[in-house]
């Protein structure tokens, strides 16, 4: 394998992490001594794209030519779209996305250092090992009572996956444990109870190990197992966050986003509009009489009715729209790089995609103001005087 990049730690990081799956390595710091190494029986490279002397996209003629089979992997911050199809492209650090895009097996081959016992002893005894997890759970004062960890025997599985290989400094998540962490972190109610959770998964292994592996392999055990779980808390808490952090700005009801939501991203829009001239149009929405379907006809109708406005509405909008439900029966749609004219079209053609009744007003950024105040207000103002002119929807026992 060839590693083309300028940064000596990276470049260390990325040797490493191949030499660990038992590949020769050669690596060039820039493109004229990366072509001094191009040469039929390379298996892939891996790419940086800033390097001294260009592009390193300026090297793919040379590779197809000297070494037409090479698996090419783009190592680089840069992302200008400029990548030929077909190329794979792996984040700065992103070890497990390498190996992916080089095709490379995630298990332990030919070179790789033996199977600790440890692998041996999870893998026959994934039940127990879970069980004995639930229970620390269960009984750590500093977890909510009864905690049981989502998908134990997945996450304990993975784990003994995750130890057969070293895991060395720099590295990311182990490749084994990710998707498992995903799983593990989105069934977690807080960030605390992840942490906690696999704090106690650290101490059943640990547990596990207590005269069952041979005395010259505790040290590397211990090793790998504080590092796979640090790893594993990392990532959990971070999945953890983010799903709650989507939870804090989503209406449940319709899945749209809620008003909190809206508050921030109407000033993130509204400043971009401002910084660069552009336009931006804000539609506010009102249910026609969802109290009148509550009263008649259940909450459950008038939660159906909710749910079908906004997929209405979603349906109508773009990719950089955003649909909001930011009250009861309320609802609003931030239009960026569109005018009043615009979102006025886009409500006709709501109305005429048959959804349940609303009454729509608009404002636009600038013609209606320059703050989020001002916008509002002109669009609410726009909303009731299109309220005032519908009379009452009738209940499904007195239409005809």
């Amino acid at each position: 394998m060839l590693v083309v990049e300028d940064n000596e730690t990276t470049r260390r990081m990325v040797r490493l992490a191949l030499e660990l799956e038992g590949v020769t390595v050669i690596d060039a710091e820039n493109l004229a001594r990366a072509r001094t190494h191009l040469r039929p029986d390379l298996r892939g490279i891996v790419l940086d794209r800033e390097l001294p002397d260009g592009d390193g996209l300026s090297l793919l003629p040379d590779v197809a030519a000297a070494c037409p089979l090479a698996s090419i992997v783009i190592h680089s911050t840069l992302d200008d779209g400029r990548e030929p199809h077909g190329v794979r492209r792996a984040e700065k650090g992103d070890i497990p996305a390498i190996l992916e895009g080089l095709a490379l097996p995630l298990d332990v081959g030919p070179g790789s250092t033996p199977e600790l016992a440890m692998v041996g002893l999870l893998r026959s005894d994934i039940d127990a090992v879970a069980g004995e997890w639930v229970e620390l759970c269960r009984w750590d004062p500093l977890l909510p009572p009864d905690s049981i960890p989502p998908a134990a025997p997945l996450v304990v599985a993975a784990i003994a996956e995750a130890l057969q290989r070293p895991q060395p400094l720099g590295w990311g998540p182990d490749p084994a444990l990710q998707q498992v962490t995903e799983l593990f972190a989105e069934g977690v109610e807080a960030v605390d109870v992840a942490i906690g959770q696999l704090v106690c998964l650290r101490e059943a292994l640990r547990r596990r190990t207590v005269g069952r592996v041979p005395r010259d392999e505790e040290a590397e055990t211990h090793a790998r197992v504080d590092m796979v779980v640090d790893r594993a808390i990392w990532g959990a808490a971070r999945i953890a966050a983010a799903h709650l952090q989507r939870q804090a700005v989503t209406d449940s009801l319709t899945g749209l986003g809620n008003r909190r939501g809206f508050d921030a991203d109407f000033g993130i829009e509204l400043g971009r509009a401002a910084r660069y001239d552009r336009s931006l149009a804000l539609v506010l929405i009102d249910s026609d009489g969802l109290k009148i379907v509550n009263d008649r006809e259940g909450h459950p109708a008038g939660d159906a009715l909710l749910r079908s406005l906004a997929a209405a509405l979603t349906s109508m909008a773009r990719e950089q729209d955003g649909v909001y439900r930011i009250g009861g029966d309320e609802f609003a749609i931030l239009l960026p790089e569109t005018d009043a004219r615009g979102a006025a079209a886009l409500v006709d053609r709501l109305q005429r995609s048959d959804p349940p009744p609303f009454s729509a007003g608009v404002s636009s950024f600038p013609e209606d103001g320059a703050t989020m105040m001002a916008l509002f207000g002109r669009a609410d103002a726009a909303l009731l005087a299109a309220k005032s002119l519908v009379r009452p929807p009738r209940s499904r026992s007195e239409r005809p």
